[in-house]
């Protein structure tokens, strides 16, 4: 085949992000010179400091970049699907966790995952409600504050991420999310406060909502919570309730959402005080020991006291507030039969689930799983790339530990030592093919990065790889067998992020028949050995630093 001119090995657009989750800006190497290129790209939301390390942002997401999903640790904290963000909260850094909501419900570590499947398919069902009632909800929290739809923790649902599908049996617990996706219980079209505790005692309180009434519920007795007593000593009462010497305290009582307690002074007069029961529970569970086998002092609101000898009594039911569902009485009702929806129905007023569509859901949930943070660090299973709040990428395929730290005006994003050296390749070669082999492309890189290997066959045929993410170590890629004898040019490209762009140009004579598919091509003595005008690896490394260095200046010199 004949050309009008020689096939050229032409760079081609930077892959698509939607495609690879990487999408490359080339920068200057030095990572001081890093931050005035995001500096210059960002506007005034990314601030270039000589004094300290890394880049000034607004906020900050960790976003993961290899295939198959890497997923991102915090210190401290689980591990998580989808981004991580950081950001300036009302009192310290906020880390949240942007998942979708399938994802999210399979991390809420709410119910045991060995319990009887149509009891953990009541729990999904309800925990999604619950969390898309508090993502449409506008009331005030530190959560809400700092930018999430919903806490991590039991002030609304315990959330654990990955860590909470890789619990034992998780796979249950999963199988459960996924059987159930997309249903909600509704009321006027709405996602209903779906609230529920642990044990309520055998009969629930009511919650203000005409879904949320007080029910019988004899299921709740396979709570070893369902019926509790704390008999503690009434010297330790006394301490809670602020009753110090000279005064003795000699009893106490329930009364009409009161405690009731009554001190003596030295002359032996008695005079009773009160105080609310809400704040009476509060003050024990915080000042109180538990009885063995108890969470608390005082596990449920539902509770009495009474004076007994020297010590007072705290006797109640249940484990938490005891409004909608309780997850022993489920277990309960699963094993006596009932399916998922009659049980939610048994709870929340006669609702039973409605499954939505996709386009009906929201696409994410935004988890507070930090708040009030001095600092956190970062990292990932695989792969993540930063991003500042605008989509200015601070890095490209990343590894290691980031810190973030409070800064003025956002967050300073610290990367590892060393990850400001340049993207190099420690050896690059292109192998002449074998008796039976084609030939093959090996190299070695200094760090991750996103590759491409382009290429122009001996028929003067171009072609390109697809674009990989590479890690550290030596990577052989094939290329397509020559059909006659020729020269292959070939050029490896490693995107590695801002700053750390590389282009090695390779070339490989054929000079002697080879044999595709057992077939002999061309004629004359076998195929070349490595020598000829095939480069070594010495004359690859030592046009690395030539082609970057010239890349980046024409980048830097294009770029508006």
């Amino acid at each position: 085949m004949s050309h009008d001119r020689e096939p050229v090995l032409e760079r081609r657009p930077a892959v698509n992000l939607a495609q690879l989750r990487m999408r490359a800006r080339p920068a200057p190497t030095a990572l001081a010179l890093l931050s005035a290129v995001a500096l210059a790209a960002a506007g005034p939301v990314v601030a270039a400091q000589e004094a300290e390390p890394g880049w000034v942002v607004e906020r900050v997401r960790f976003e993961p970049v290899a295939d198959g999903g890497g997923h991102i640790r915090v210190d401290g904290s689980p591990t998580y699907r989808g981004t991580v963000e950081v950001r300036s909260g009302p009192a310290g850094l906020a880390v949240i966790s942007e998942v979708s909501l399938n994802d999210y419900v399979k991390g809420i570590v709410e119910m045991p995952a060995d319990w009887p499947a149509e009891a953990l398919e009541a729990q999904a069902v309800a925990a999604r409600t619950y969390a898309l009632n508090q993502r449409a909800s506008t009331a005030d929290s530190t959560w809400r504050a700092a930018g999430a739809d919903i806490c991590a923790t039991q002030q609304c649902q315990v959330y654990g991420g990955v860590d909470g599908e890789r619990r034992p049996s998780g796979d249950r617990w999963v199988a459960a999310a996924d059987a159930t996706a997309g249903q909600v219980l509704l009321s006027r079209g709405e996602p209903i406060l779906a609230l529920y505790s642990s044990s309520n005692g055998g009969r629930s309180t009511a919650g203000g909502k005409p879904y949320l009434k007080a029910i019988n519920d004899p299921d709740d007795a396979r709570s070893p919570l369902s019926r509790w007593s704390n008999a503690v000593p009434l010297g330790s009462v006394a301490g809670m309730l602020g009753v110090a010497p000279p005064l003795t305290l000699v009893g106490v009582s329930s009364q009409e959402g009161a405690v009731v307690y009554t001190v003596k002074d030295p002359a032996g007069v008695a005079s009773s005080r009160s105080i609310g029961a809400d704040d009476f529970r509060g003050r024990a569970n915080s000042s109180l020991g538990a009885a063995p086998g108890l969470p608390s002092a005082v596990p449920s609101p539902r509770f009495s006291v009474a004076t007994s000898g020297d010590r007072a009594v705290i006797s109640g039911g249940g484990w938490g507030h005891g409004m909608g569902m309780s997850q022993y009485g489920a277990y309960g009702k699963a094993l006596q039969g009932m399916s998922s929806d009659a049980i939610l129905a048994a709870y929340y007023g006669g609702i039973t689930p409605t499954t939505l569509g996709g386009d009906q859901l929201p696409a994410s949930i935004r988890v507070a799983v930090a708040l009030g943070q001095s600092g956190v660090t970062v990292s990932a299973e695989r792969y993540f790339r930063p991003v500042s709040e605008s989509g200015i990428p601070l890095g490209g395929v990343e590894v290691g530990r980031w810190k973030v730290k409070p800064a003025k005006g956002g967050v300073r994003v610290i990367p590892p030592v060393g990850r400001d050296q340049p993207l190099t390749a420690r050896t690059a070669s292109v192998e002449p093919p074998g008796p039976e082999s084609t030939p093959v492309v090996r190299f070695d890189l200094t760090a991750p990065a996103v590759v491409t290997v382009r290429y122009v066959t001996p028929t003067g045929q171009p072609g390109a790889g697809p674009a990989e993410v590479v890690d550290v170590g030596e990577v052989i890629r094939p290329l397509p067998p020559p059909l006659t004898r020729g020269s292959y040019r070939v050029v490896i490209e490693a995107d590695g992020g801002p700053g750390r762009f590389l282009s090695v140009p390779l070339h490989l004579e054929v000079d002697g028949p080879v044999r595709v598919r057992g077939q002999t091509v061309g004629a004359g003595e076998p195929v070349a050995s490595r020598g000829g005008r095939a480069p070594v690896a010495a004359l690859a490394l030592l046009l690395v630093v030539v082609m970057g260095a010239a890349l980046a200046a024409s980048r830097n010199a294009a770029r508006p």
